[in-house]
């Protein structure tokens, strides 16, 4: 295809333009002992040359990679497709669930929704981190960083749900002196135990909780588990599913240091599966379950 070919000269010419920023850092550095004056120029020239050529650089080049490429492959598989690669889902929303420590710092990009097997989504890449200072030193712990997805479920339900993988302790429960006894989130052990030991479990309500939590939707979790990579999160609230994909990765990234080709195809088809598996494995596409 004459497009790869052309996408695969421009990101060589990225991938170019990234070394020579490279070796300068590299000589600032190695000249930095020796001689500290022209050192600075080092730095300052890998810092214009950034700015004024690889970052402009990259910044067409992936975005011309989401557009020809990955947004093709988006339309072959959702209806109603609405691709914003520069928007993503806001902060309000996940911090509406109520179940994420949200920090100081939020990013989202690369917004995605539409309809697939009749059932609505979106999803977005998502980086959550808390940065202090004490004056001295700067610290940032992450809080979650990789994919956030929304869908329609196909059962309505009156109380929040939260089922996190252990050791992911990033999520937040509403309790406390000022939330009342019938919307506090308390944990639950099932009557599944290897699911009790994959995942932590938290409910206003059990009678809700076992509504939702049926054993084949136990276990379609504990399949998407196994063929997903990263720590999952799974919020119930307000008759939709929240899921985050704690992986610490970016969908949908335009290649730098791998060449462009047919296999490419293959990466994007395998960032779309992540979504539609969700909805394959909880057939969210069956709404004999609303009540």
């Amino acid at each position: 295809m004459d497009e790869l070919k052309r996408l695969e000269n421009q990101r060589k010419v990225v991938l170019t333009f990234a070394i020579i920023n490279i070796v300068f850092l590299l000589l600032g550095v190695i000249v930095f002992s020796l001689h500290t004056a022209l050192s600075v120029i080092f730095f300052a020239a890998a810092i214009i040359f950034f700015f004024a050529g690889t970052m402009p650089k990259y910044n067409a080049y992936t975005i011309r990679f989401k557009r020809e490429l990955v947004e093709t492959v988006l339309k072959r598989t959702f209806d109603n497709l609405c691709f914003e690669p520069k928007k993503g889902i806001s902060r309000g929303v996940i911090a509406g669930t109520g179940m994420m420590r949200m920090g100081n710092r939020f990013y989202s990009n690369d917004y995605i929704s539409g309809r697939y097997k009749n059932t609505a989504f979106e999803q977005s890449d998502v980086c959550i981190q808390n940065v202090t200072s004490d004056g001295k030193n700067t610290h940032t712990t992450t809080y979650f960083k990789g994919r956030w997805m929304i869908f329609d479920f196909n059962k309505n339900f009156a109380a929040d749900l939260l089922v996190r993988e252990s050791g992911f302790y990033y999520t937040k429960r509403k309790g406390g002196l000022f939330v009342s006894e019938e919307e506090r989130m308390k944990r639950l052990k099932l009557e599944d135990e290897q699911f009790n030991r994959e995942f932590d479990v938290f409910a206003q309500n059990e009678h809700e909780a076992y509504y939702i939590l049926t054993p084949h939707i136990m276990e379609a979790i504990r399949e998407l588990n196994a063929k997903v990579s990263g720590k999952l999160i799974l919020c119930f609230v307000n008759s939709k599913l929240h899921v985050g994909v704690h992986n610490k990765k970016d969908a949908f990234e335009a290649p730098i240091f791998t060449r462009i080709d047919e296999s490419v195809f293959l990466n994007i088809e395998k960032d779309i599966k992540v979504i539609t598996s969700f909805i394959d494995e909880l057939n969210l596409d069956r709404n004999i379950y609303k009540r």
